[in-house]
């Protein structure tokens, strides 16, 4: 290792030529002499420190794993095992300081070998010179410098697909959603375009008013065409109304208690409704609540009591007058004599 006729590779001084080594050696007259090639090369300002055992070694690199030496040597025959093994524990520590193997005993088995651990240079002991050692940590330095730029780039990349992976997740999941949704309302549809197939056949047929009404203003959603007979309006003026035009002012109050109640159960109930040229109808109305087409409503089914009101009155009557009859019937009366007074 005598290269003492050589003269150095560089006199600049830089402060890029000043790095923090770390020397693995054991042998004390091998650390004199790479430290004074170190003196003959581009680096000659280098800090160099030396660590004798292995123990030591991986301690000073567990302790230097987040402010790593700008470049480590490390010989191949270290006690109690050997620089190939401790450059192993290095690079599971994920150390990010370049690792140069030096040998004394050179073959190309032992270089692959070194390559195959992740050493960055391999040098032997007899054919190094200052020229040959600021070359290798040169290529260690700028190959290591490649590593992390690639290692970096992959976990960029990484990440990347992670976090693409992670939004076509969500993606995936809230599409999963939307076709569940959107099986819940196709399935719904039908069965409310069934619902409202139904009641349009139910309705066009029946000779009772059927109104569709929106619960919470009573707007007339819907009318059939008795609607139009019985009320005197047609389908687009009765489709501008609310219920509460087709009630007696005086009712207006009970109306809307009346569709409060239809709506969560169901109501029976009589009323009088007024027509287009002001006539009192009265009426009886069945009315329940029902979400149709995404809509919720109250299907009302209005009959026209007229004549049954007329019948009933006219019972009245008859009941009135029997009675009256039999009164005069036991007063020993005559019914007929007694007319007109």
């Amino acid at each position: 290792m005598d290269d003492s006729k050589e003269s150095p590779v560089t006199s600049c001084t830089s402060p890029q030529n000043m790095l923090n080594v770390l020397l693995i050696e054991d042998d004390n007259d091998d650390y004199v002499l790479i430290k004074e090639m170190f003196s003959n090369t581009y680096y000659s300002r280098s800090t160099i420190s030396l660590a004798h055992a292995y123990s030591d070694a991986l301690n000073i690199i567990r302790d230097n794993h987040l402010n790593p030496y700008d470049i480590c040597l490390v010989d191949y025959q270290l006690n109690p095992g050997n620089g190939l093994d401790l450059i192993s524990e290095a690079i599971k520590q994920s150390t990010k300081t370049p690792l140069i193997l030096l040998t004394g005993h050179g073959s190309y088995e032992l270089d692959l070998k070194a390559m195959g651990y992740g050493v960055d240079d391999y040098l032997d002991k007899s054919e190094i010179t200052p020229r040959l050692l600021e070359r290798s940590i040169r290529y260690a330095i700028e190959r290591k410098r490649s590593q992390l730029k690639l290692i970096q780039h992959e976990e960029h990349l990484e990440q990347l697909v992670e976090e693409r992976t992670n939004e076509l997740i969500i993606k995936r999941d809230k599409l999963h959603k939307i076709q569940i949704e959107h099986e819940k309302l196709i399935k719904s549809l039908s069965k409310a375009l069934a619902n409202i197939q139904a009641l349009q056949d139910i309705a066009t047929y029946s000779r009772d008013v059927v109104l569709f009404i929106r619960p919470y203003d009573g707007r007339i959603l819907y009318a059939n065409d008795a609607a139009t007979t019985v009320y005197g309006y047609d389908n687009e003026e009765l489709l501008t109304m609310s219920i509460y035009d087709l009630r007696t002012s005086d009712a207006r109050e009970l109306t809307a208690e009346q569709i409060a109640e239809a709506d969560t159960r169901g109501i029976l109930f009589e009323a009088v409704h007024r027509s287009k040229d002001g006539s009192r109808l009265p009426v009886e109305v069945n009315s329940r609540g029902a979400t149709i087409y995404e809509t919720r409503g109250l299907v009302s089914v209005i009959r026209d009591i007229t004549e049954r009101k007329q019948a009933e009155a006219e019972r009245e009557k008859l009941i009135s007058d029997l009675q009256e009859a039999r009164s005069w019937i036991g007063a020993g009366l005559h019914p007929v004599k007694n007319l007109g007074n």
